[in-house]
C-alpha cells in the first residue's frame, strides 16, 4: 500500500485481469494466445480477456471459488496435475498448442476435476474455459 500510495502504478504492484488483458493485446490480433490459470478464483480474469482477439484458455475455478487441491505441499493443483495429464497425451511439440481442441479438453479437465472433488466431498471449482474474440 505504501508503493501505491506513493503513486506506482497498480500493474507494477499486483497481477491483476487488466494487466494481463493489455499484455496480450499488444500482439497482433492473428497470434493465436493460449493462457492456462492456476489459481483460486482464476476465473474472475475471464471478463477481461474476453475482448483478447485469438485467446483461448483454462481457468481453475470460477471467480468465486477455490482451486480443487490448492494445499500446502503438492506441485500443482488437482486442476493443473490433471491438465497436464490430458496435454501430455496430446502435444507432440509447442507448435501444436494452438490447433488443439481447446473446448474438448476444458470438457475433460472440468469432468476429471468435478470427479476428483466429489469423491473427495469437496465444494465444486467449477473450471473456467476463457475464450477471447475471434482473431481477425
Amino acid at each position: 500500500m505504501t508503493a501505491r500510495r506513493a503513486g506506482a502504478p497498480a500493474d507494477d504492484l499486483v497481477f491483476s485481469p487488466g494487466m494481463l488483458a493489455r499484455a496480450l493485446q499488444a500482439f497482433p490480433d492473428t497470434t493465436p494466445k493460449l493462457v492456462v490459470l492456476q489459481a483460486c478464483h482464476a476465473g474472475g480474469f475471464a471478463p477481461a480477456l474476453a475482448g483478447v482477439p485469438g485467446l483461448v484458455g483454462l481457468a481453475a475455478a470460477r471467480h468465486d471459488r477455490t482451486s480443487f487441491g490448492c494445499d500446502p505441499g503438492p506441485d500443482m493443483t488437482t486442476f493443473g496435475a490433471i491438465y497436464i495429464g490430458l496435454l501430455a497425451g496430446r502435444l507432440t511439440d509447442a507448435s501444436a498448442l494452438p490447433a488443439l481442441d481447446w473446448p474438448a479438453i476444458y470438457q475433460q479437465v472440468q469432468a476429471r476435476v468435478a470427479a476428483a472433488e466429489a469423491a473427495q466431498g469437496a465444494t465444486p471449482s467449477l473450471p473456467v474455459l476463457l475464450e477471447g474474440a475471434p482473431a481477425q
